[in-house]
């Protein structure tokens, strides 16, 4: 887990890490430097030495919560879009403070009970 001082300094670093995941998907990706703005990043999709996919998204960094037994979580932060991104078609790209990302709140919630599973089968392999 990493810890801020300020949500500046939390959301560059949420940033970051999308920029990365999207590099990783295939993107070259532009980040604006202005703290503030209705876009954080601009993935572009080549295809055949051509540009094929224009996205602007907007990156939220979120917390994820787990009960007590472990079973379920709770995933808390972001907002919506505002009508201005809408209306220009951005995207969210949700990141937790380990590092996981996602386009939507429902495939992060799969990648953390993904990741449950495989500790619960870790924790079984130890024990």
């Amino acid at each position: 887990m990493t810890a801020f001082k300020d949500s500046i300094s939390s959301g560059a670093w949420a940033e970051i890490i999308a920029c990365g995941w999207l590099m990783e998907l295939g993107y070259h990706v532009f980040r604006n430097l202005s703290p503030k703005g209705p876009i954080d990043v601009v993935g572009v999709k080549f295809g055949n030495n051509m540009i094929t996919k224009i996205h602007f998204f907007d990156v939220k960094l979120m917390s994820v919560e787990r009960n007590s037994d472990n079973q379920r979580i709770s995933i808390k932060g972001g907002f919506s879009l505002t009508p201005a991104q809408v209306s220009v078609g951005v995207r969210q790209i949700y990141i937790t403070r380990d590092g996981v990302c996602a386009f939507s709140k429902a495939e992060l919630r799969a990648k953390y009970g993904d990741k449950l599973e495989l500790d619960k089968r870790r924790d079984k392999r130890v024990g």
